[in-house]
């Protein structure tokens, strides 16, 4: 409620999540996105419809996030298997 109000800067912070076969995380503007067909890596301030993956072109960015994505996981319970 301060930020909403005005009393306390907004401030960043990393989020993760996952699913069955997907992982995610936001860092600052940015989003990974680990699915079937790979890594993925985009700039949510320029591209927010997610059409431009910059993985490639920020090889960087894309280990840091990777990085503080898998710290997130290892505290996590294993994910269900798939059901047949």
């Amino acid at each position: 409620m301060p930020v909403c109000t005005g009393i306390r800067a907004v401030h960043d912070r990393a989020l993760f999540w996952r699913i069955i076969g997907f992982d995610a995380a936001r860092v600052g503007s940015w989003k990974y996105l680990k699915d079937q067909k790979g890594e993925h890596l985009y700039d949510l301030s320029t591209d927010p419809g997610e059409k431009n993956d910059l993985a490639v072109r920020q090889p960087g960015r894309l280990e840091s996030i990777r990085r503080q994505y898998q710290a997130w996981a290892m505290q996590m319970l294993p994910l269900p298997k798939p059901s047949t």
